[in-house]
């Protein structure tokens, strides 16, 4: 009789705990997310024109401070680049496209850096006004172009994460090493 109940005690105190941790817990999904082929399709035809964008599909709380992107990354081939257009008296550059999209990871880097504890403080933005310094002067289309893209690539970070995750560190290094390619590139092609 004392090994039957030692027994029974044994199995429930494995079993409790087991059933109680397999409960859905507050703030995890239970359902699926399902991303509609209209949804992709709005989203690439607002993208066409240009030839790298990064644009989150979906973004979902998965609880405990975790959460999910399903994004889509539009670029171009770069192994035969096209050639440098002829630029006009006042027209765009030809690496116009490139600084768009540094400005946009400069503006994803000063929230993700922050973020992530990196205590730089503003440097991501000062480099942004730099680089706008530098190639648009003030009151220009191509500053105020320069301008939203760093808007859009902080809030477009910033309304995705709300903590460090291990998502962001990885988001930062591939934008740290995507930036430093476009500089190099833009610099090699274009600089006298």
């Amino acid at each position: 009789m004392k090994h039957s109940a030692l027994k029974v005690l044994l199995v429930a105190s494995v079993l409790v705990p087991v059933a109680v941790y397999a409960q859905p817990r507050p703030g995890n999904p239970t359902t699926a997310t399902v991303i509609t082929k209209e949804e992709l399709a709005k989203i690439n035809a607002t993208e066409q024109n240009q030839q790298t964008r990064d644009e989150n599909a979906k973004v979902v709380d998965i609880g405990d401070k975790w959460s999910m992107e399903v994004g889509i990354i539009h670029r171009h081939s770069t192994r035969n680049p096209l050639p440098a257009p002829a630029r006009a008296q006042g027209g765009p550059v030809p690496f116009e496209n490139d600084l768009l999209r540094l400005s946009e990871i400069l503006g994803a880097l000063h929230y993700l850096r922050a973020l992530c504890s990196a205590n730089e403080g503003q440097k991501w933005r000062v480099e942004m006004q730099a680089l706008a310094d530098a190639e648009a002067p003030a009151g220009s289309p191509r500053r105020a172009k320069m301008i939203a893209s760093f808007n859009r690539g902080y809030r477009g970070f910033q309304q995705a994460y709300r903590t460090c995750t291990p998502a962001a560190d990885l988001a930062i290094r591939r934008y740290l090493e995507e930036g430093a390619k476009i500089s190099r590139e833009v610099t090699a092609r274009y600089s006298n």
